[in-house]
């Protein structure tokens, strides 16, 4: 039962708060993606390919980038 209640209301389960406009990407198999390319990002600062402020610059980018397609598909 626990199970079908995380599938129900994730976002809940995370903030312990009702989601709101601002926050329904955080449910969203975005959420994912945004996890993969901060990873990415900081992978390529740590790895020295990029200095830190340049591998959050990216990660910003990307990161809108991606909220705008998913923002797009929600309405």
């Amino acid at each position: 039962m626990r199970r079908t209640r995380f599938r129900k209301h994730p976002l809940k389960e995370l903030t312990n708060k009702e989601p709101t406009e601002n926050s329904r990407a955080c449910a969203s198999a975005t959420w994912c993606q945004m996890r993969d390319i901060w990873g990415e990002e900081i992978e390529a600062a740590l790895a020295g390919q990029k200095t830190a402020k340049d591998a959050l610059d990216a990660a910003v980018t990307r990161g809108n980038a991606l909220l705008r397609t998913f923002e797009k598909t929600a309405k």
